[in-house]
């Protein structure tokens, strides 16, 4: 499912939906490792959003050198 998330607010909806279904196996006293196995998917969900961040903060920076805003000295 991670690999088909290509925007941010995909990611979150996905890290959101692993955190949810860690409380609700939580709730249902499931099991740690049953939580665990939910909260598994949120790490990897929010490593995605930070390369979405990262990425997005590199185009804006080329696209500030490429007008000219950025003092490139």
């Amino acid at each position: 499912m991670l690999a088909q998330a290509t925007t941010i607010q995909n990611a979150k909806e996905l890290k959101d939906l692993a955190l949810t279904a860690a409380d609700l196996a939580k709730r249902q006293r499931l099991g740690e490792a049953a939580v665990q196995h939910a909260r598994s998917y949120a790490l990897p969900a929010e490593w995605q959003i930070g390369e979405f961040v990262l990425r997005q903060n590199q185009i804006g920076f080329l696209n500030c050198l490429d007008l000219g805003l950025h003092d490139a000295s």
